[in-house]
């Protein structure tokens, strides 16, 4: 009998858990300057560049098909609770290692100094945890226009996003800082956070969320393409013709973040039982995202300063160690009352 708790359940676990794995897999590319040639390093990263455009997309399409109507009274109260709550410890917590790489690069370190840096990990978010603040806006956008979407044509309103969308990462992507005071601060850390950035991800999350039927259907209809379509993507997004900085915020991740979504979705549908490994990733993935990088960030101390391996093994340890690290340290947090407001909740099996 396939393992399914509903209509849509082993499609969510599956992207969940691979887009997790993804960021995973990023995050120890990004530490790996030194190991390989860095081409080589931007290509293998740009194939990883859908996860968090993929954990983007389920945040919301999880609330088009669970609030269809209207969205409950307790509806922000519980995502403050567990989500923005968590962000903001996550945000302190992470500017501790900012702080003392300050003072090791300076030799000096003031009161004034630190709060700049918890602060500009706060407001915006100058750190890996930087996407939940997109998140948070897209839980104001739900709640706010939930009524109206249903309303208008769907097309027409993912047409339009796409287009904006377009235009706006474009605008950043393609031209050089305007002349305009904290340009290179917003062209560098900051453009990425207004949710224009990722308005395209909104829409179709909405309205393959609430029209899941048919959202199922096409990607029933899809499945033929389920290698080209991700291969071409590939090739037509591949950082030798558009030179630009590979992270999911380049504008024509737009199209391969789509075409991989959908492609998870077409062989979720289709598999009878997902391997326990994904189910454990997903299980934990919330935590996964918060805990891993201090992981790798300490392995790649240890690995500089006092043990050399090759650069198999440091990536086999940087992306596995991360995880059983970050799931027995996460297991622990939670036996206190206070572990889902410190990495947020852990999810249900």
């Amino acid at each position: 009998m396939k393992e399914k708790k509903d209509d849509i359940y082993l499609e969510i676990v599956l992207m969940r858990s691979i887009g997790c794995l993804s960021i995973v897999a990023f995050h120890a590319l990004g530490y790996a300057n030194g190991y390989l040639n860095k081409n080589l390093i931007d290509q293998i990263k740009l194939v990883l560049t859908f996860g968090t455009p993929m954990f983007i997309f389920i945040s919301e399409f999880l609330l088009a098909r669970t609030y269809r109507t209207m969205a409950p009274k307790n509806f922000l109260k519980s995502r403050i609770k567990f989500v923005l709550v968590p962000y903001l410890c996550m945000a302190f917590i992470y500017a501790i290692p900012d702080s003392i790489a300050c003072y090791t690069k300076l030799h000096d370190l003031c009161f004034k100094q630190i709060v700049s840096i918890v602060l500009k990990n706060v407001l915006f978010g100058d750190f890996h945890g930087w996407f939940i603040l997109v998140v948070c806006q897209f839980y104001f956008l739900h709640f706010i226009f939930i009524k109206y979407l249903q309303k208008v044509n769907g097309v027409a309103v993912m047409i339009a996003s796409f287009i904006i969308n377009i235009v706006y990462l474009s605008f950043f992507n393609l031209c050089d800082p305007i002349n305009i005071p904290y340009a290179q601060y917003i062209w560098t850390h900051l453009y990425w956070l207004p949710f224009i950035g990722w308005i395209y991800y909104f829409s179709l999350a909405f309205y393959c969320g609430y029209y899941i039927e048919s959202f199922q259907r096409f990607c029933n209809k899809s499945r033929k393409y389920i290698v080209i379509a991700p291969l071409s993507m590939l090739l037509l997004i591949n950082n030798n013709f558009y030179k630009m900085t590979v992270d999911s915020k380049r504008v024509d991740v737009i199209l391969y973040a789509t075409v991989m979504i959908i492609v998870f979705c077409v062989i979720g549908s289709k598999v009878r039982k997902l391997p326990k490994i994904l189910r454990i990733v997903n299980k934990y993935s919330f935590n996964i995202f918060w805990l891993h990088v201090s992981f790798q960030e300490v392995w790649l101390y240890v690995n500089k300063f006092y043990i050399q391996v090759n650069y198999i093994v440091y990536f086999m340890v940087s992306i596995f160690g991360a995880l059983i690290y970050s799931i027995l340290l996460a297991r622990l947090i939670h036996k206190f009352k206070c572990g889902n407001y410190l990495i947020g909740k852990t999810l249900k099996a």
